[in-house]
């Protein structure tokens, strides 16, 4: 199996690169090296590896690096832990958000091409910061996510109808797709 993984200099996306190559699959990695700086990974000499520095936002680089593959694990993220996260809250979300936005999006049309199979999402522990079972089910980050953790819903939310039912369900924060057409569709309904 061909598989690409985005952030595969990452932490988590390094040992994820040895272990499929370990099971025999061929993988190409993206990376910007922009948490540790460029590294020498041992992968790297692997015949059945191919890395490309590269940004994940690069919607026209991922379409051209999922033609070919049959899985993606999508694992490339703008990090910096908790202080970071504290002080820059908003950049840090919003680089996340451009990174999923164009992962998707090659997916979505890889996928559509007959291409790509499947993709994968992988995520830090911090999701799961608070859970109270081992291994930690599917699931488990919605009901243990801890105060300070705010819940976001992005995509799909295109009308104010919409946004009013995902705040209802607990939501605090939105990433709406169609940001202006719901500000106009709330300033009919109120008249203003």
């Amino acid at each position: 199996m061909r598989i690409l993984v985005t952030g595969s200099a990452g932490f988590i996306g390094g040992y994820l690169v040895e272990e499929l190559l370990n099971a025999g699959h061929e993988v190409v990695g993206l990376d910007n090296f922009s948490k540790y700086g460029p590294l020498r990974q041992q992968s790297l000499q692997h015949p059945a590896y191919r890395f490309v520095k590269g940004d994940a936002k690069d919607a026209g680089l991922l379409a051209d690096l999922m033609r070919d593959v049959d899985q993606v694990v999508a694992g490339a993220a703008r990090i910096g832990g908790i202080s970071y996260f504290h002080e820059f809250a908003y950049d840090l979300l919003a680089e996340n958000e451009r990174i999923t936005a164009a992962g998707f999006d090659a997916a979505v049309a890889a996928h559509k091409r007959g291409t790509l199979k499947k993709i994968n999402v992988i995520s830090s522990s911090m999701v799961y910061e608070s859970a109270t079972v081992w291994p930690t089910p599917e699931g488990e980050q919605r009901r243990c996510a801890p105060p300070h953790v705010q819940v976001k819903a992005a995509g799909g939310v295109r009308t104010f109808d919409r946004l009013l039912a995902v705040r209802a369900l607990g939501v605090t924060r939105v990433g709406a797709t169609a940001t202006k057409a719901i500000l106009d569709e709330c300033k009919a309904r109120l008249g203003t």
